[in-house]
């Protein structure tokens, strides 16, 4: 189950919730380089936290950026 919080951010950068926890910026239309640098912004921003290389790699799928967020602390 997605996390109501992400499909809120996917709706801000996006335009557009309708994502499963298999989304990904390979099969997500919007999802593009310019996208993909809008939504690490936006978690930043939303979440009030700061992403390392490594994390920012990993999330180029719904299910990676859930985890993340979880280990961050910042999704319950």
């Amino acid at each position: 189950m997605i996390h109501d919080s992400i499909k809120k951010i996917f709706l801000m950068v996006f335009e557009n919730a309708d994502i499963t926890e298999e989304t990904s910026i390979y099969n997500f239309e919007k999802w593009d380089s310019l996208g993909h640098a809008k939504l690490i912004v936006t978690l930043e921003q939303y979440f009030r936290i700061k992403l390392n290389f490594n994390e920012i790699t990993q999330l180029t799928i719904v299910k990676n950026i859930q985890d993340v967020m979880l280990k961050k602390g910042v999704l319950s």
